[in-house]
């Protein structure tokens, strides 16, 4: 009989089997069924771990004003906030509020360089999405402005402190989050590093990703390194580049940090998700009947 847990056993063992799982998907018969067998492995794995609140789906992310990202293979989100938008019942074409996601992932069998830049593109497309984010007059700080924010599965928004504000575009936990795992990479990672970075010089580092690994242990994040001091950081933003780890549990490792988005990232108050049900601005009356008195 059983007389401990060890949660870091039981998550190595879900990291085997989705090792186990990528390994199996290799011997379907078309590339579009070795990665569709890869998705939902991954997808599967995701919600056995992650804490209630948080669905797991695959489509596309939108925004209020009608922007679609590319299709990504994984979609955490608000399940008990975020409005879902799918046609005819459909997993595939299901469309997600950008304000109600908190992260994004691909699912490769081997990372090249076709694959890189496709993980590059299909996370740079949600990053451009932008959150109906709305400033407003502070009510503890007069004649200042701020946008409200508020943590991931939480209905409350928040007034910040002075000087904070709402803002995708510089603040790493104010982003939704972008990963991509992979049986294996195929090429080295210097070649990858250098093409994240060259994407941060030439799009932006709001639009690179948090994390790429491989379930051989390879994991690739962004970086603080100078004189002083060399640590991994949660953003391209706050980062000076792309650092190289190797790990012993890829899927625990991807874990941990989903958890820390999860815990610490934030996004805007959930009116937003009212932009996405628009009610008509006029309205023609006909077969207009009062209702008799008495």
């Amino acid at each position: 009989m059983t007389t401990n847990f060890s949660v870091a056993e039981y998550v190595k063992v879900l990291g085997d089997e989705l090792v186990a799982a990528f390994e199996q998907g290799s011997l379907a018969p078309t590339p579009g069924t070795v990665g569709e067998s890869r998705e939902r492995a991954a997808r599967r794995k995701l919600r056995q771990l992650l804490a209630n609140g948080i669905g797991v789906g695959s489509g596309f992310v939108i925004d209020a004003d009608g922007h679609v990202s590319r299709q990504q293979d994984i979609i955490l989100f608000e399940e008990d906030i975020c409005p879902v938008f799918r046609l005819n019942d459909s997993e595939e074409a299901a469309f997600y509020p950008c304000e109600g996601v908190v992260a994004v992932g691909e699912v490769k069998s081997t990372i090249g360089s076709a694959e890189a830049a496709d993980i590059l593109g299909k996370i740079a497309s949600v990053r451009r999405l932008n959150r109906v984010a709305v400033a407003e007059e502070s009510v503890l700080f007069p004649r200042q402005k701020f946008t409200a924010y508020r943590h991931y599965g939480s209905r409350m928004a928040m007034e910040p402190g002075p000087g904070e504000t709402y803002d995708q575009n510089s603040q790493g936990n104010h982003q939704i989050w972008g990963f991509a795992i992979a049986r294996t990479a195929s090429l080295s990672a210097r070649s990858l590093i250098l093409r994240i970075t060259q994407f941060c010089e030439n799009e932006g580092r709001a639009l690179a990703p948090n994390l790429i690994t491989t379930t051989d242990g390879l994991v690739i994040k962004p970086a603080w390194v100078d004189e002083q001091s060399n640590k991994i950081v949660g953003s391209a933003i706050e980062a000076t580049g792309y650092q190289r780890l190797y790990v012993d549990n890829p899927l625990a490792h991807l874990l941990g940090d989903l958890d820390r988005v999860i815990r610490n990232g934030v996004t805007v108050p959930i009116s937003a998700f009212a932009e996405y049900i628009q009610q008509p601005s006029t309205m023609q009356a006909s077969d207009y009947q009062p209702i008799p008195n008495g």
